[in-house]
């Protein structure tokens, strides 16, 4: 590296939360991970910005630690580069993950909808048979395993961003359209869905509680219930990508083991 490269990133050292972030503002532009990925594929390997980050990272910690046992900025360095390394990971994990998960809801979103219509179609023609009442029960359910789902999903993203990118979004431009979309979709399927209930004839009241009646105060009480756990799962899954970057691969092995003892 020449001396011009390395003045250069000594003066843009940055600690590991500001460093992930610029990276992260340049990755947005690109709008997508695939598109990103294009377009810093024909970099030299030595500028990408993983090592660069990297170098940044260490070299601030080195900074700060200047004057102290050579063991203690080495220390310093290497808890700025995995604390680093995390972070890539978690921004990772996030929009591949989220990515996945909005696919499928937008799958189930499109089916939920059709089924709500159908459903108040079958209601409307049978008023008051208890066949109809069950069946507006498990289509309630059905909406409100999806809404918390979304809901505590984007919830864990919020939180975990706060944590540890200092409140800065995690998700490219393309994955925060669809989430959006799919919230707002979510508030008119659950209007449609409690509808149903008005639909009914007084002589067949309904007699679910809690989720099931999609009511507002207990769906937000789910949500959060529910996102710490996701959360904890996006951590995780980074920790162990964060390992294989640094090339700890006994312990990404280790953690990976656990974590599917866990969940199984």
């Amino acid at each position: 590296m020449s001396l011009g490269r390395r003045v250069e990133r000594l003066e843009t050292a940055l600690g590991p939360t500001e460093a992930v972030c610029a990276w992260l503002e340049d990755a947005q532009t690109f709008g997508s991970l695939p598109a990103y990925e294009r377009g810093r594929s024909a970099e030299p390997r030595a500028d990408h910005p993983f090592r660069r980050i990297w170098d940044q990272v260490q070299a601030d910690a080195r900074n700060r630690t200047r004057g102290q046992p050579r063991t203690s900025v080495e220390k310093a360095a290497t808890a700025a580069l995995r604390g680093a390394t995390f972070r890539v990971a978690l921004v990772l994990e996030l929009n591949v993950a989220i990515g996945t998960e909005l696919a499928l809801a937008a799958r189930d979103s499109d089916l939920l909808a059709l089924i709500v219509d159908l459903a108040g179609l079958g209601i409307e023609i049978d008023k008051g048979m208890t066949a109809e009442d069950e069946l507006a029960a498990r289509v309630r359910a059905s909406i409100a395993t999806y809404a918390v789902g979304l809901r505590a999903s984007a919830r864990a993203s919020i939180d975990l961003e706060a944590r540890y990118l200092g409140g800065h979004p995690a998700l490219v431009p393309d994955l925060v359209a669809e989430r959006n979309r799919l919230l707002d979709d979510l508030e008119q399927l659950l209007e449609r869905a409690r509808e149903l209930d008005e639909i009914r004839t007084d002589d067949h009241p309904a007699d679910e509680r809690g989720l099931e009646k999609l009511d507002a105060d207990v769906l937000a009480a789910a949500v959060e219930a529910r996102a710490p756990a996701i959360a904890a799962l996006r951590v995780a899954e980074a920790r162990i990508t964060a390992f294989d970057l640094l090339g700890r691969s006994a312990e990404a092995a280790a953690l990976r083991a656990r974590l599917v003892s866990r969940i199984s």
